[in-house]
């Protein structure tokens, strides 16, 4: 009999949480193999929340998904405002924030201003499927643009790079 590997993820929509199980069974894990994953898991999330803002749910999904398979710990918002008010009562809550450029509510660079002086330790990275203008970002503070559509292993790429 095969074991059985069990992720839970967490969205937040709104004021609602949601949680989705997926178990599925995997091929066996002697004992110290599976020692050493659960280990090398719990090296990744140790402070390294990611915190994802976006106002595409697909986007979203598939980010917290893939990143949470990595071992990271991931907070999806498709709300800016409701992303920003988590940040103003948690700001050591995340080491790093994935947000979209254009979203309802307070845009991404908005957004990055004002998480820079609640806490400029966070690193923020900016997606979008529009150039980036520079004169829109004078005096703010971000460590890495990514143009859309994402290419996975490129947004896996720079997670590692930024929080590792």
């Amino acid at each position: 009999m095969g074991s059985y590997f069990v992720t839970t993820c967490e969205f937040k929509r709104e004021a609602q949480i949601l949680t989705t199980t997926n178990v599925r069974e995997q091929s066996p894990m002697h004992s110290g193999e599976k020692d050493n994953y659960v280990q090398s898991l719990n090296t990744i999330s140790k402070n390294t929340s990611i915190m994802i803002i976006d106002d595409e749910e697909d986007i979203l999904n598939l980010f917290n998904d893939f990143l949470q398979r990595q071992g990271y710990s991931v907070t999806t918002y498709n709300n800016s405002i409701l992303a920003l008010q988590e940040i103003e009562k948690n700001p050591q809550e995340h080491s790093l924030i994935l947000t979209d450029i254009r979203m309802p509510g307070i845009s991404g660079l908005e957004l990055a201003k004002i998480v820079n002086n609640l806490n400029k330790d966070i690193k923020v990275v900016f997606m979008s499927a529009f150039q980036l203008d520079s004169n829109n970002l004078k005096g703010i503070r971000y460590h890495e643009y990514i143009q859309k559509p994402v290419h996975i292993q490129m947004l896996l790429q720079t997670v590692k790079n930024l929080i590792n």
